[in-house]
């Protein structure tokens, strides 16, 4: 059976640039439950999703002391991604997207209870079995929100983009920082009667042994359970409408492709935006452990808590980044949030407090969220649903190819030795600038975007 949809382009506001003045009067969300529903399998899947990521790198890096394996199962996750993340964005485009979110939570969930089953059976997590695991969540992202945001778009109004992709930031953050705490907990543990949270030693009446990765991906299982059951339920009328596409898949991969060849601004646009991801992506997955264990000379309580501010930066962003850039157009508002982060990374390359390196967190993750949603928001005024799944899947793979640059440089022994973790920052810092050099090379251009 074939669901047929007829196609509209969504139609784009008058002055799409500018943050709208906040209207409290404002009609509602339509599909408002859909979109709750939606969001809270999406909170409750990435909580102890949350905890998985921040807690496999660790053991790579300070369980196993495998820094460099480590680099090199994320670097071959990325190649492969490459391959994925285009061939995904095919599938967003042409099949139910309540249906794909629904396998990804299934097949998410068999996997993480098949490699729990194999660590409690062999009392201990090898280093193969994290890195498949790593891998299968890194490509379940690369589906996972993609199609997130194509659902949320098809079940949105024009005029409510902007709020919506704040509201998708607000949970997603707030879930992260729950996350971080509770891996801050978790993975330290309790034998002394304190917990570490906040770089904080909080007394406390019991004691407990620090979770292992089975008992995390038990809990990761469970969860992806629960937000199947819930998406299952979702109940919604499309407001931007498709039509079914019979072509075969290079064919329909072809289209979105010839879309951006026709909008080069756009194509430049969707990919230098979210450079400050591209940056966050390496050092958390890859070089922060290092950074925490080898600089700071920190333990996985400093290194869970930095998720917590970050997120907390993030929420932040979620509430604030559309009032604080109100009368500030979406290319001004990226280019000035590359720039805090540049000047982030160089505070990094020098910082050895505590305080500063959690309040730099909170900067970052307000840099990195805010943009998001700034270029979220102006992506989704720009492009028709019937494409959003296949031109973020071309974004998403030169942002890949970027990630894959970067793992190449930093796999050198020279980076873990002799606190030379620093100038990793210090590169960064400068791949920030160049980001915002280009973006206000073509500013101008960008403000006046109409499609071809």
């Amino acid at each position: 059976m074939h669901f047929v949809f007829k196609f509209e382009t969504p139609a784009i506001p008058q002055n799409p640039l500018i943050s709208p003045p906040h209207n409290r009067y404002s009609p509602p969300l339509k599909n408002k439950r859909a979109i709750g529903l939606l969001f809270a399998a999406n909170s409750i899947s990435g909580f102890a999703q949350g905890i998985s990521m921040i807690a496999i790198p660790w053991h790579f890096t300070n369980v196993l002391g495998l820094p460099q394996v480590f680099a090199q199962v994320m670097l071959a996750v990325s190649v492969v991604s490459l391959f994925w993340g285009v061939y995904s964005g095919s599938l967003i485009d042409r099949f139910n997207r309540q249906r794909i979110y629904m396998g990804v939570c299934l097949a998410g969930a068999i996997m993480l209870v098949a490699a729990a089953s194999k660590g409690m059976i062999t009392g201990h997590m090898d280093g193969i079995t994290v890195g498949l695991v790593f891998g299968a969540t890194f490509f379940i992202y690369n589906i996972h929100y993609p199609n997130l945001y194509a659902f949320v778009q098809e079940i949105s109004e024009p005029k409510d983009y902007g709020n919506v992709s704040s509201y998708l930031e607000i949970q997603g953050q707030f879930t992260t920082a729950i996350a971080g705490a509770f891996a801050a907990v978790l993975l330290g543990g309790s034998t002394d009667g304190f917990i570490r949270l906040f770089g904080l030693a909080i007394p406390v009446n019991f004691t407990f042994e620090a979770w292992g990765l089975e008992q995390v991906f038990l809990l990761d299982a469970a969860t992806y359970l629960v937000a199947f059951g819930l998406v299952a339920y979702i109940k919604f009328d499309a407001i931007s409408k498709r039509h079914y596409e019979p072509e075969p898949i290079l064919t329909r991969i072809k289209v979105g492709m010839d879309f951006l060849r026709r909008n080069p601004l756009l194509l430049l646009f969707g990919t230098f935006a979210s450079n400050v991801f591209v940056a966050i992506i390496v050092i958390n997955f890859f070089l922060k452990p290092v950074y925490v264990s080898d600089h700071l000379h920190m333990g996985p309580d400093v290194y869970a808590t930095y998720e917590i501010y970050f997120a907390l930066g993030s929420l932040f962003a979620g509430l604030m980044i559309r009032r604080i850039f109100r009368g500030t157009n979406t290319p001004k508002a990226i280019i000035l949030l590359h720039l805090v982060a540049a000047g982030v990374f160089f505070v990094y390359a020098w910082n050895t407090s505590l305080a500063v390196f959690f309040g730099a967190a909170f900067l970052l993750g307000l840099a990195n969220a805010g943009s998001r949603i700034m270029r979220i928001t102006y992506l989704f005024q720009h492009i028709p649903n019937q494409l959003i799944g296949r031109t973020g899947s071309i974004f998403m793979v030169t942002n890949v190819l970027l990630r894959i640059m970067f793992l190449l440089l930093f796999m050198l022994p020279f980076f873990y030795r002799d606190g030379n973790i620093i100038w990793v920052m210090a590169i960064f810092s400068g791949f920030m600038l160049v980001t915002s050099l280009v973006l206000w090379r073509w500013y101008k251009p960008m403000l006046g975007l109409k499609l071809q």
